[in-house]
């Protein structure tokens, strides 16, 4: 139940502090009072975006918070859940718009996010306005409206359902890229059956390439490189290369042995003196194994020849080349597996489009069962408002898509198709809602489903947003009577200009606007017995308040 309202620098509210009470209030004052905006505030209350529009022209924020008594189990279990829940069975929420740092959202002075406000909402009040009577008539959203009658119990099925079929979208994408890719691959099997064949031919063997440049470099350079190799040789090979060096060495190690300072020197000629040695003999041995073989030279020719083109071809060097051998090899060997895959794949769709579809079914049929129940306390619900012979039938036509292959026709609310056919009048066949009933029926119908919505969902704050707009007569006293009814179980806030309504109203909130400092400014108070004497007047007779019109407003509100 809303206990207290704050409101600072919101619209044109510059400053409110309203308390509320248990029972049926009513909200008066003329158009464009400021009435609306006290209902969006609780609006943003319970979960409606937020604008900077909202902050008051020359402020930096605006601040809307109220204070809940905490009456619904369930919201509790929501509370204790979120971590928000307090000893106390009070509910404090707030939000604060700025317009130059973050927006905040606070319940019990805990930041949390819009969307927690939003499941917070679900279980403390309802706004009901002529937008809602409104949406009654359109089919897209009756579903949502019969959810709404018992949330906890649709909402799981619809999550077990939408997590179903993301599942099955999800594999069935998973096999489109399967054939496709089966597709692709089919049409470059021969290609690659090729290119592997003219590979495997190749013998292609690592490093081979740098070897056999080198090979055919020195075969080129023959007669040149056994001359250089001969200078080589007879250098290394010259007696008085090797004593004089052999000299140096002995000369050192007499040094070493008068100080360690020159025992590097005596290393270095030992090493020098070797490697010349085994130089020579490297050199003697190359030169008579050097053989030139012009059909050697033709092979390596040929062999570079060969892996140039190969080089070429495919844009790839030889160990890359080596790569795509095993690449092409592993993508062949694994054709068999793609029917393996797509087979799995397609008993993974085919088990899952059953599951979603058994899904959607169960959750149709609780709909339907829901919808029964509806439909019999709708129709003892506006027998109470003067449509003693309603009719209702909720239809329902499941789409019911014949493979999987038909997903579009799975949406995200299941496979139920729906209608409200009504009748109102005795004798009259069952026809669609939106193409029968009159603005009066449909408030009645709306407040009638409201009526029943609200005891499912055991909320304890109802607020009607000039539902009765145009209603006059019986029918504003029937809706009176059964908003006063409303009010015994559940707080009920009204923005109301019908005197039936007002005068029903355990307390009356007068909203009127003012100019001070040049400013406009709304602001809002309770009115006392005498005062709501003349504002029902003023609605039964406009501003000119008679005798008799004072009497009448006095005798509505003192029979009511």
């Amino acid at each position: 139940m809303l206990k207290h309202l704050s409101i600072q620098n919101f619209a044109i509210i510059d400053q409110l502090e309203l308390d509320f009470h248990p029972g049926l209030t009513v909200l008066t004052g003329e158009t464009g009072a400021g009435k609306s905006i006290l209902i969006d505030a609780i609006a943003l209350l319970l979960g409606d975006r937020a604008s900077l529009d909202m902050i008051r022209f020359g402020c930096d924020s605006a601040i809307v918070e109220a204070e809940f008594v905490v009456q619904n189990a369930r919201l509790r279990d929501e509370l204790l859940r979120m971590g928000l829940h307090e000893d106390e069975d009070v509910l404090v929420i707030r939000r604060e718009l700025s317009s130059k740092n973050k927006s905040l959202i606070q319940i019990n002075k805990q930041n949390v996010t819009l969307s927690d406000l939003r499941m917070i909402s679900l279980y403390l009040a309802d706004i009901h306005s002529q937008f809602d009577t409104q949406r009654l008539i359109n089919p897209q959203n009756y579903l949502e409206l019969i959810d709404g009658f018992n949330l906890e119990l649709t909402q799981t099925h619809l999550d077990d359902y939408r997590q179903s079929l993301s599942d099955l979208r999800q594999t069935v994408t998973e096999l489109d890229r399967l054939y496709a890719r089966h597709k692709a691959f089919l049409e470059r099997k021969e290609v690659m059956e090729f290119q592997l064949n003219e590979l495997h031919e190749a013998h292609l063997i690592a490093d081979e390439y740098d070897q056999l440049r080198d090979q055919a470099k020195t075969l080129d350079n023959f007669d040149r490189v056994r001359e250089q190799l001969t200078v080589i040789h007879g250098v290394l090979s010259d007696s008085t290369v090797t004593q004089s060096l052999y000299a140096a060495r002995n000369a050192a190690q007499v040094l070493k042995n008068v100080s360690q300072e020159f025992n590097s020197i005596e290393e270095r000629l030992a090493e020098h003196y070797y490697d010349l040695e085994d130089m020579g003999r490297d050199v003697s041995r190359k030169i008579e194994q050097m053989n030139y073989d012009p059909f050697e030279l033709e092979r390596i020719h040929e062999r570079l020849f060969m892996l140039e083109s190969l080089k070429k071809k495919y844009r790839l060097d030889i160990a890359q080349l080596i790569e795509l051998q095993a690449e092409i090899e592993t993508m062949l060997s694994d054709a068999d597996s793609f029917d393996v895959h797509i087979e799995q794949c397609q008993k993974r769709v085919d088990d899952l489009f059953r599951d979603t579809i058994t899904k959607a079914d169960k959750l149709s049929k609780i709909r339907q069962e829901i919808s029964l129940k509806i439909a019999k306390e709708l129709k003892f619900v506006l027998s109470d408002l003067g449509l003693a012979h309603f009719q209702i039938e909720i239809a329902f036509h499941p789409d019911h898509p014949e493979s999987f292959r038909d997903l579009s026709r799975l949406s995200q609310s299941g496979i139920d198709q729906i209608d409200f056919l009504i009748s109102t009048n005795l004798g009259e066949p069952l026809k669609p809602l939106a193409k029968t009933a009159s603005g009066g029926e449909m408030s009645r119908v709306m407040l009638g489903f409201k009526t029943i919505f609200i005891r499912s969902q055991k909320l304890s704050t109802m607020i009607f947003d000039e539902i009765d707009t145009g209603i006059s007569g019986p029918i504003a006293t029937q809706i009176a009577r059964k908003m006063r009814q409303i009010s015994e179980n559940t707080q009920v806030l009204s923005i109301t200009h019908i005197p039936q309504v007002v005068a029903k109203g355990m307390h009356h909130i007068h909203v009127e606007k003012h100019v001070r400092d040049g400013r406009t400014q709304a602001s809002a108070s309770y009115l006392n017995f005498d005062a709501r004497i003349a504002e029902i007047a003023k609605m039964i007779s406009g501003d000119h308040l008679s005798p008799s019109s004072l009497e009448n407003a006095k005798e509505l509100l003192l029979n009511s």
